[in-house]
């Protein structure tokens, strides 16, 4: 909507984010493509072994577990890759 009014109405784009009421920062955001394709593979793998679970359990499981797997890298502690078990 911003460009719309620079470009149609010639207005500048502090005046083009002002009148649409939008941040000067979100009006140059671009959204950073995440690689969720091991998160994805985890949850593939937890869907097959546990086939009851819901999508919050599972949330939650992969919640826990890279919790774990931060605090155990932070403490030097090594292991604990095997996500399902």
């Amino acid at each position: 909507m911003a460009s719309y009014a620079m470009q149609k109405l010639g207005l500048s784009e502090r005046s083009a984010c002002r009148t649409m009421n939008l941040s000067r920062f979100v009006y140059h955001y671009e959204a950073k493509k995440k690689d969720d394709q091991e998160i994805a593979q985890n949850l593939h793998e937890l869907a097959d072994t546990h086939p009851r679970w819901g999508c919050r359990k599972m949330t939650y499981y992969l919640l826990i577990f890279v919790i774990r797997k931060v605090s155990s890298q932070k403490n030097g502690v090594m292991g604990g890759d095997n996500l399902v078990h």
